[in-house]
């Protein structure tokens, strides 16, 4: 074989050891932006307000408008979907009128804490009774992310809430809940979620309302009327019972 034909194949083999190093200096450095936490400060909660879910509860009574500040929330929001056995560590999130709102977190993905910073745009859809948090921006570090792996981060969240659905790029926050007593049933559900500076507005339906107008179809449905003749009729035998 000639001196010559050895010339492309070494020029092959040069060039794909330059690929070789090429990406792997590239992964090291993807790797390094995104362990990077620059944002500590960020996620982590200096105070706690426990009275989230004391002060929906009293508006929802009567269904007045109430405003949620951003350390309730973040309060909340820690104690439902952060710990060690899930993906979520910590979050908190930044509430704007006139912007997304900004949210950071510390996640565990693979087996390593990553800083998570994004922005994100919520709408209520008080009918069908689902808020939509759509993400952008997002970054893991200083590393932006593809919209495939935050779809990933997305499901497997989803994955592991019940009130939280992941669907096309989207989560899906449940707000609209139902109770049942028997033949009674109570809806309470999100009827206004305003993001502005520092707070949320929210309201729901009224609870006083819902139960009375609850009671009323009991009643008009024969089935109060029916139980409170077996009542009396049971009154009734027993006092029978009693005089003789």
């Amino acid at each position: 074989m000639k001196r010559g034909c050895f010339r492309p194949l070494r020029l092959l083999m040069m060039l794909t050891a330059l690929l070789l190093v090429g990406c792997l200096v590239f992964g090291i450095v993807c790797y390094r932006l995104a362990v990077t936490d620059n944002i500590r400060e960020k996620y982590t909660m200096t105070e706690t307000d426990d009275s989230f879910l004391w002060t929906a509860l009293k508006s929802a009574v009567t269904g007045k408008e109430f405003e949620v500040t951003e350390v309730q929330l973040n309060t909340y929001l820690n104690k439902k979907f952060c710990g060690s056995d899930k993906i979520l560590q910590h979050i908190r999130v930044y509430s704007h009128e006139e912007q997304p709102v900004e949210i950071y977190a510390q996640i565990r993905y693979w087996g390593q804490d990553f800083a998570l910073s994004a922005r994100l745009d919520t709408s209520l859809n008080a009918e069908e009774g689902i808020v939509t948090a759509a993400l952008s921006d997002v970054k893991l570090g200083e590393l932006p992310i593809h919209s495939l792996l935050v779809d990933s981060i997305l499901r497997e969240f989803a994955e592991k809430n019940d009130n939280v659905t992941w669907y096309n790029g989207t989560l899906l926050v449940r707000s609209r809940y139902q109770y049942n007593f028997d033949d009674i049933a109570i809806t309470l559900r999100l009827t206004v979620f305003e993001p502005s500076d520092g707070i949320i507005r929210c309201q729901t339906n009224s609870l006083t309302h819902e139960l009375w107008n609850a009671l009323k179809q009991y009643v008009l449905s024969g089935k109060a009327s029916a139980a409170i003749k077996e009542l009396l009729q049971d009154s009734l035998k027993a006092i029978l019972h009693e005089g003789t």
